[in-house]
């Protein structure tokens, strides 16, 4: 697992998540979305990914799956498919890792503000 600031931070909004309200495409835009404010304030990145892929539904880290798939073999997350619908739930609690405090609080308001049927404001 290359991008374990990714991990994560996807750890942490799985955590934080109501999983009836989080599926993967918010999952996705949480983390960009907390990506790009860090970034318009910070400077850099939370995650360390430097590139999104453009999808339909909005934009993915270019890592989403291996990212997906280590949080399942490691025992972090469990993926419940319902109605056709990947649903992330956190299985762990989350143990800091490579991400701060600062970090979190990004994420934390990402979480709060966005809605995956609109973008952010």
């Amino acid at each position: 697992m290359q991008n374990h600031r990714l991990a994560d931070l996807m750890h942490y909004v799985i955590w934080r998540s109501d999983p009836s309200e989080l599926g993967a495409t918010k999952l996705y835009k949480i983390c960009w979305y907390s990506d790009l404010e860090a970034y318009r304030t910070l400077g850099s990145t939370i995650s360390g990914a430097t590139h999104y892929k453009r999808l339909q539904h909005g934009p993915v880290p270019k890592q989403a799956n291996r990212v997906i798939e280590y949080l399942q073999q490691s025992g972090k997350i469990a993926v419940s498919i319902e109605m056709g619908a990947d649903i992330p739930v956190a299985a762990a609690s989350v143990i800091p890792g490579e991400i701060t405090a600062e970090d979190l609080d990004w994420a934390t308001n990402a979480v709060s503000s966005l809605d995956a049927n609109r973008p952010p404001a």
